[in-house]
């Protein structure tokens, strides 16, 4: 019964365990308006995303920090100001781009449509149609956040070589139309960008110790002793 004891306290107090690091970073003003016709614009304060002049989405870029040995992404959530303009009928999905050692939105970043099969699908419907008039601060829900987290590993284990060469290592996050029409009226979401006076996308997120084999073993045991002993009571 002790013994048992102590595994439950040990098991808890790794999984309890405070993270090492926790931050917040500003998008940065290299992030963009892209549009169908090639064209990008960074050096603005909002950009839109849906059915304009021309259709066009938003690119959030972030640069990755360097992470402690051992670590890893626990906890990532994102956010931003936006409102929407017009009879704004479609929703707005947030993709995760592959990284690039480079901080430049490019012209294939653009993206209209129902889902992307060739990006990674943060959250869809991250901006809906239901959304204020006025500006909101709009943050990923709690999926989201699961799916950005996994999204920041992700990116983070594959440029482990670009990083050991001692480049800089930038993220890329997309708010597109989830629709296929064009013309007519304008209608878009309007996103305050990193250039804005006001707030900013913004990447909060927090990091903790990559558990070891061992400790999954003695998470696993300590689960099968619990499930044995409450049989056992039962």
């Amino acid at each position: 019964m002790k013994t048992l004891h102590k595994l439950v306290l040990c098991t808890t107090a790794l999984i309890t365990m405070p993270p090492l690091q926790a931050a917040q970073l500003n998008v940065l003003t290299a992030d963009a308006r892209v549009r169908s016709d090639g064209s990008i614009s960074s050096s603005i304060d909002l950009a839109d995303a849906g059915i304009a002049w021309k259709d066009s989405c938003y690119v959030a870029v972030i640069e990755l920090p360097e992470l402690s040995a051992g670590t890893e992404f626990s906890m990532a959530d994102f956010s931003l100001m936006s409102q929407k303009y017009g009879s704004v009928t479609f929703n707005g999905d947030l993709y995760g781009l592959g990284y690039r050692t480079s901080s430049d939105v490019v012209a294939g970043d653009y993206y209209k449509g129902s889902l992307d099969a060739t990006e990674t699908l943060l959250q869809d419907n991250f901006l809906d149609s239901s959304m204020s008039i006025n500006y909101v601060n709009y943050h990923t829900s709690s999926a989201g956040d699961s799916a950005l987290t996994d999204y920041l590993n992700a990116q983070y284990t594959a440029s482990a070589a670009d990083r050991l060469n001692g480049d800089d290592i930038y993220v890329f996050l997309r708010v597109s139309p989830d629709t296929g029409a064009t013309g007519g009226s304008y209608r878009y979401y309007n996103i305050k960008t990193a250039d804005n006076s006001g707030t900013k996308p913004m990447l909060t997120y927090e990091t903790a110790a990559i558990p070891e084999a061992g400790t999954l073993s003695l998470l696993a045991v300590s689960g099968i002793a619990l499930l044995l002993f409450r049989r056992k009571r039962g």
